[in-house]
């Protein structure tokens, strides 16, 4: 036994830190662990003696002296702070020894008896055995993806054990230099363009079914089909197929609105969860293809809600809890639901939101919904409908912690989404409280928030560690650079990339974003396109713009997020977004391609100012004014101007502790002709406390274009607004400015 032990160098080490880093690999410090001579690329095997499971990694990264190894990704979902556990390494091994005999490796338990005894498979695991062989990546599977850091096999004959060399990638218009990328070693910048499935991508998710072929349909037409004859179910790749191996790990950690109040759900709780609502739906007489209407405050039930629809095929539509009994109406025959799924009360920033009275003013007009099921969330008191109406907790524990998944088409509809976020307003160190508390590593929010903390001033985030964060993001509308070099510096510490992505709800997903460490960053720019979107910039023709320019961001080939129909009605789909530039998915958005081949998004299309017959986007004006360290946030509209048919109104926010004056006023129009010139000067600049937002964050640039305009009788509705009191206080200020 002794000599069998003497086969492998054994560390027992408890786990200090187990993270998944932004780069793919996974991060274990260790007060015990000696990395003395081990190097990166050696494959290692760990016993986790706390739950006694046993699974094979690599080094990615290692250093002599220190205390922190670097491996596989996938280690940082099989370990967790605290635990104990023994990492073999061959270090000490003559090479050719692990190739021939393929040693045995002894796994110790916790008072240092034997437990198993396992082959090892060797080295060579994730090695190529020519020089001409496919490139492949860090998992050994084929290198296909721009941006893969790839392992490259430049083994000379003879030689017992490959030379490896790590190598990037290049990206889809981004210059790389030629010396890090050989001509014999190329990467396919868009894995689905090759219209062949493979194996290797049947195995990334969890398929009944496999596919018959990648995509198909009419993309000028606005018709596609992705992955068509496959058969999945999504709670099986979310939940089902972590069971084994993850079980009693957290799924979801949740942040009540009371920042006391917070609960963690493990993989198997929320199984069981979403299986027990799956059936009360079931028994309520809700099936594959029917709609569900979910209408709940931000709470793990409202998860349990989405998970519980898919596991059983049915559609869900979410609508978010503030909005008001008329848009919750409109929103339920738009989908003609037969559920609403909602609570007693909601609540948002200490106050009580009556949803539950809401939907059952919205639900006089819906006459198709035949069941609401109630989440007891405050215990307020609620009106009830007798053979209608049913308890979500009553009902919870009458039904089986069991439903078998529905078989579901890879094009079958998962979700109805409307356009309108819901998120509560950052207030002053609440976020960066959270991430202390549950030491988040990635943080993603709006520039619209990020201006609002940044004027409520550094104090609320340095008081606080932020130490686990390692990756920000930013996403809906353009971000400034100002506000992008605070996240960088006072956020992130300088030491956190930032990924500005640009994307749309109708996009399904990330379309222009950088990859962290492997794109350089440029603040205010999306950077470059995501694999396989294939962007375009169009002039007022339709005519593709080559090299660098500006014109109308469109995407000329279908990709697997994209937008399928408007519910019921498909031809409003097409002539939204397919009929303009025909061939091409129109936007919507403005944008600007430099010489690098980087996207800068200037704004909506229908945010462009035609000023004396100049045009010019209001992003680039509302930049110019936040330059001032007086500014917060500014957001600039168009409105009526008997001589230059268009003027331009800006509306701005103050930092903490600043006053308007007429001194400030001449100081941003100063500023605005200096960055810009002098027909972007603002013809009316308006002091506005707050701005009309989403929960989001999102300005609603609507109604600043009315109040602008003084068409104060057509505002429309504010109930979606996280402050629809800001909207008063703006045609009161307008009032006097009118001119």
């Amino acid at each position: 036994m002794l000599s069998t032990m003497l086969k492998a160098k054994l560390h027992l080490a408890t786990v200090t830190q187990a993270e998944l880093w932004y780069d793919g690999s996974c991060a274990i410090d260790s007060d015990l662990l000696d990395l003395a001579g081990l190097r990166e690329f050696e494959q290692i095997d760990i016993y986790n003696v706390n739950n006694g499971e046993r699974f094979t990694t690599y080094i990615i990264r290692a250093e002599a002296g220190s205390r922190t190894i670097s491996m596989n990704g996938s280690a940082a979902r099989r370990v967790q702070v605290g635990d104990r556990v023994i990492i073999a390494t061959y270090a000490q091994y003559a090479e050719e020894e692990m190739i021939r005999h393929k040693p045995k490796l002894v796994y110790l338990n916790s008072d240092n008896s034997v437990a198993h005894r396992q082959h090892y498979p060797g080295a060579d695991r994730f090695l190529n055995d020519a020089p001409n062989l496919p490139l492949r990546n860090r998992r050994g599977r084929l290198a296909r993806r721009a941006g893969d850091r790839i392992h490259a096999n430049t083994q000379s004959p003879g030689e017992r054990w490959p030379n490896f060399q790590s190598i990037r990638c290049p990206s889809p218009g981004v210059k790389t230099p030629t010396s890090t990328v050989p001509a014999t070693r190329r990467c396919i910048a868009a894995p689905w363009l090759n219209r062949n499935a493979s194996g290797e991508n049947r195995r990334s998710s969890c398929w009944d079914r496999p596919w018959s072929s990648v995509c198909g349909g009419d993309f000028g037409a606005g018709t596609a089909t992705w992955f068509a004859g496959g058969k999945l179910n999504v709670t099986t790749n979310c939940i089902d197929r972590h069971l084994s191996t993850r079980g009693e790990q957290v799924a979801i950690l949740w942040e009540g609105d009371d920042p006391a109040e917070s609960s963690a759900i493990t993989y198997r709780e929320l199984h069981a969860q979403v299986c027990r609502l799956a059936n009360v739906l079931k028994s309520r007489g809700i099936d594959k293809g029917d709609r569900v209407c979910i209408y709940m405050p931000m709470v793990p039930e409202a998860a349990y809600a989405m998970l519980a629809c898919a596991r059983i095929g049915a559609i869900h539509s979410v609508v978010f809890g503030g909005f008001s009994p008329e848009a919750l109406k409109d929103r339920i025959l738009d989908s003609d639901c037969k559920v609403l799924i909602t609570a007693d009360e909601g609540l948002r920033g200490g106050r009580r939101i009556p949803l539950k009275s809401n939907a059952d003013k919205a639900l006089a007009d819906c006459p198709g919904v035949h069941s609401c099921v109630v989440l007891r969330r405050t215990g307020g008191a609620v009106a009830w409908h007798e053979g209608r109406d049913i308890w979500y907790h009553q009902a919870m524990a009458a039904a089986a912690p069991d439903c078998a998944p529905a078989l579901m088409d890879a094009e079958d509809p998962l979700f109805i989404l409307y356009t309108s976020g819901s998120t509560c307003k950052p207030k002053g160190s609440r976020f960066w409280q959270v991430i202390d508390k549950h030491r988040v590593n990635q943080f993603y929010t709006a520039p619209t928030a990020l201006r609002a903390l940044m004027g409520a001033g550094d104090d609320f985030v340095t008081r606080t560690s932020r130490a686990s964060l390692r990756l920000l993001g930013t996403v809906g509308e353009p971000i400034n650079p100002e506000a992008w070099a605070w996240y960088h510096r006072v956020v992130g510490e300088s030491r956190c990339p930032i990924v500005d992505t640009w994307w749309q709800t109708e996009t399904g997903g990330h379309m222009l974003t950088p990859l962290p460490g492997a794109i350089d960053l440029k603040p205010g720019s999306a950077t470059v396109p995501f694999f396989g979107v294939q962007p375009v910039l169009l002039d007022g023709e339709g005519r593709e713009v080559a090299g660098a320019g500006e014109g109308n961001l469109a995407i000329k080939a279908s990709w697997p997020g994209q937008i399928r129909s408007v519910y019921g009605d498909h031809r409003r789909m097409i002539d939204t977004y397919f009929s303009l530039y025909p061939g091409y998915y129109f936007t919507g958005d403005g944008a600007r391609r430099d010489a690098d081949g980087y996207y800068w998004i200037t704004g909506r299309v229908d945010d462009v100012l035609n000023v004396s017959g100049h045009r010019m986007g209001t992003a680039e004006i509302e930049s110019a004014l936040v330059l001032h360290e007086k500014v917060a946030e500014a957001a600039v509209v168009g409105f009526p101007h008997d001589i230059k048919g268009q003027g331009i109104y800006a509306y701005v926010t103050l930092m903490a502790g600043a006053e308007p004056s007429d001194a400030l006023k001449r100081e941003l129009l100063e500023l605005c002709t200096r960055e810009i010139g002098a027909i972007a000067k603002p013809d009316v600049i308006q002091w506005a406390p707050g701005l009309p937002k989403t929960r989001s964050g999102k300005i609603m640039r609507r109604i600043l274009r009315k109040v602008a305009a003084s068409e104060l009788d057509s505002l429309g509705d504010t109930s979606t607004l996280a402050y629809p009191a800001v909207v008063d206080d703006l045609v009161r200020n307008r009032q006097r400015n009118s001119h």
